[in-house]
This record gives structure tokens, sequence and C-alpha cells, in this order.
């Protein structure tokens, strides 16, 4: 499931995937309709942020099994994020088949992705936690991260503030997953909030490392420079703008403020204007730097399985798998 997990640590991991497979499964056979589409839309994926959730529970020293209605309520949000982001930024491929509205249409899609929230809601109703509120409020974080991400407010193009985006699109799901499991399996508030920090940073990390993927032409899924495409602001092109020289940063000011679509010879100039910044190097510094922020977070919690696969995220692995 991970890279360079101990064999110890990796068997564990594989159990709580198995479990939360199980888990995801029966609340599929438990529907009453529209089964098929929600079969689709959560059949494959990473499973980082669900397992995550899993292990913070067993970190501040819970039995994980207690979370695992959580962890599937996590991978639903989630799934029903992605399936509105396939739609928007035009992506056909998700998870290495035909993206739900391909594979079905847009109206479907979009109905699926409601269900999917709301389940998750209905789910999380379930623990005594106060969870729901706390899945209510990162929903919303996620939805301003992304109404900002594709509609930016004006003066918002600062590298502070497309980072702050890169947050809440993409940490703040990861930030839910941990502050559920650590809130389940009993932890106290300082480890709490470690683990939710620790989640946040992991998954703004990701997201800027998706971005220098996406912008060096090395994802399988979306097309090289597909930001550029959509004239969409990232992290990296914020950068660019404000390192560049007085022709780079008038040619990327136009491409901000430009509308319709770009012929592809003025996206690969952009891509090479923005690359030639040292802008992908910023975003590997940067992701680093969050990984390091988020190892240091372990250090409230207590020697364990969990804690010890947590810290391997910090690493190598995050460079192959979402979190």
């Amino acid at each position: 499931m991970y890279d360079n997990i101990p064999p110890h640590a990796g068997d564990f991991a594989g159990i709580l995937k198995h479990s939360f497979e199980e888990t995801r499964a029966e609340l599929v056979r438990s529907l009453d309709s529209h089964a098929k589409l929600v079969e689709y839309a959560t059949r494959a994926g990473h499973r980082t942020r669900p397992i995550g959730c899993l292990l913070a529970t067993a970190a501040v020293g819970g039995s994980w099994s207690t979370a695992l209605d959580a962890a599937v309520a996590v991978e639903l949000i989630h799934k029903s994020s992605v399936i509105r982001d396939d739609i928007v930024d035009g992506d056909a491929i998700r998870s290495g088949q035909p993206a739900l509205h391909v594979a079905f249409d847009v109206a479907r899609a979009i109905s699926t992705s409601d269900l999917l929230w709301t389940l998750a809601l209905r789910r999380l109703a379930l623990y005594p936690h106060g969870l729901q509120a706390c899945a209510v409020e990162a929903l919303h974080e996620m939805a301003a991260g992304q109404i900002e991400d594709v509609a930016p407010s004006p003066g918002r193009g600062s590298v502070v503030q497309r980072r702050l985006v890169e947050e809440r699109k993409t940490g703040a799901l990861s930030d839910l997953a941990c502050r559920l499991g650590a809130l389940i399996g009993g932890g106290s508030p300082s480890q709490v909030e470690a683990l939710s920090r620790y989640g946040r940073n992991l998954g703004t990390a990701f997201q800027i490392l998706n971005d220098v993927r996406n912008l060096r032409g090395e994802e399988s899924e979306r097309r090289c420079a597909s930001d550029l495409r959509n004239r969409r602001d990232t992290i990296l092109s914020a950068y660019a703008r404000e390192v560049a020289d007085a022709r780079g940063r008038a040619r990327l000011d136009a491409f901000v403020a430009g509308s319709g679509d770009l012929p592809e010879e003025q996206i690969e100039v952009l891509r090479e204007t923005i690359l030639a910044t040292g802008a992908a190097e910023f975003g590997e510094r940067t992701a680093a730097e969050l990984m390091g922020g988020a190892r240091r977070q372990l250090e409230v919690l207590g020697e364990s399985t969990a804690t010890e696969i947590f810290e391997s995220l910090t690493r190598d692995a995050l460079l192959s798998y979402a979190f």
C-alpha cells in the first residue's frame, strides 16, 4: 500500500485497509437504491485518508476498529469532492478508469456526489463526539478553497494566499481524517490538535507536489499543465509571478487576467516560463517543509506501529501516494 514502510508496519496497514474495504462494501450493500453508482464512485483509490483516520485512533491508544464508520465517511467525502473536481477540471480518468461523469453522465455524477457527502454525515452522526460538526466545517473549508481556485478573488494571487487555497482544498480533509480518528480514540486535546496539524500539513504537501508533477508532465491521469489549460493559478504560478523578470511577469499576468482557450504553443511558453523561475523546486522545498512540520507533530505521541507508519508517510512515500 505504501512505499518504504517496515514489513511489520506494512502488515498492520494491510489489515486496516482490508477491514476498511469490508466496511465500505457493507455500506454499498445496505443501500436500497443506486448502489451501482456508489460502488463505481468508491471502488478504488489510495485510501490514505481513511487509513489515516484508523491510524490516528490507534496512535492515541484507542481501538482502530471503533473508527471504521468514520473512516468510511472520510472516504465518502473525498470521493464526493473528486467527482466534482473531475467535472470542473475536465479530467476523464480517475484511479485508472473512466471518471464517473464519463462512465455515466454529468447529471448522475453530480447527484451521486451529493449522495456521498450526505451518507458521510449520516454515518458520523452515529458517534457521540460531535464529529458531524467537524465534518461540516471541513466540507465548508473544502468548498471555500475550491471556489477560490476556480473563481479567485481579486488581489489574492500571492504565494501565501495560494498556499492557503491548497490547504483548504486538500489539507482540510486530511486534517479531518486524523482529527476524527484521534477523537474517537480518546486522544488528549494536545494529541488531537497535533494529529490534525499532521494531516493538514501532509494533505497540503501532497497538493503542492501534485501541482509540481502536473507542471512537469509526470502525471498519468491528467494532461500536462492542466491548470494552465484551465487558466488556473497555483502556488507555482504565483511564485513564478513574484520572481520572474518583467517580461515573464507580464506574460503570467495576462494569463491570469485572460479568458478562453489558450493555443497549445502558448501553454508551452507559459509552462517553460514558470519552470525557468525554479517554481517546481520551490514547490518541492515547500512540500518538504510541510512534511518536516508534520513529523514534529508526532512527538506528542507514544511509540506504536501506527506512529511509525505516520512517520514513514512524511518521507518518500508521499511522492507516490496521496494523503
